[in-house]
Formats: structure tokens, C-alpha cells, sequence
């Protein structure tokens, strides 16, 4: 596959859409990240991790943490525009997760 360069090419492109897309429904959330080039993000959740691990996990999704160092802090493995939308309706959930506008 990675002599395929119009394969390769179209993979970056749409893993940094969906990254841009990830990046804006989180800035609507008044939430910050660390700068990413990869297809994931580690996502300053704005309270311990713990808690934020604890309720995706009651909806069935799997967000990565806590780190050490990091502890408001999950790694959030970006998926198909569905899933990210389902990451964001049930961070919205959450109490005080609910978009900012």
C-alpha cells in the first residue's frame, strides 16, 4: 500500500479533515488539545481523566488515560465521521460537556 502514493496521499488528506473536524467540534466545546499529526489526539478534557474514562466506558467507548503528567488529559483514537459524532453526543452527556455557542 505504501507504494500506492494516490492511496497514500488520499489517507493524510482525510486523516487531517477528520482531525480538523475533531479540533472544531472541540474548540466549540471551549476544549484544547496538544498539536497532533497523527489519527489521534490527546484532548485536555478539563477535569480528571478518570472521570472522563469512566463515562464513555458506561456508553461502551474507549478513550485512552490516564498519563502520568497528564491527568486531565485522554488520547482519543480518531474513527469514521459516525463514531466521531457519537464521541461527541455522548461527551455532551456528560455534565458540563455540553457545547459552548
Amino acid at each position: 500500500a505504501l507504494d500506492d502514493r494516490e492511496h497514500v496521499r488520499t489517507t493524510v488528506n482525510t486523516i487531517a479533515d477528520e482531525r480538523q473536524e475533531f479540533l472544531n467540534q472541540a474548540n466549540a466545546r471551549m476544549l484544547r488539545s496538544i498539536d497532533s499529526l497523527t489519527n489521534f489526539v490527546m484532548l485536555n478534557t478539563g477535569r480528571p481523566s478518570t472521570q472522563v474514562i469512566d463515562h464513555f466506558a458506561k456508553h461502551r467507548i474507549l478513550v485512552a488515560g490516564p498519563f502520568a503528567g497528564f491527568e486531565k488529559y485522554v488520547r482519543v483514537s480518531l474513527g469514521t465521521p459516525s463514531e466521531m459524532r457519537e464521541f461527541w453526543r455522548v461527551w455532551d452527556l456528560m455534565p458540563g460537556g455540553h457545547m459552548h455557542t
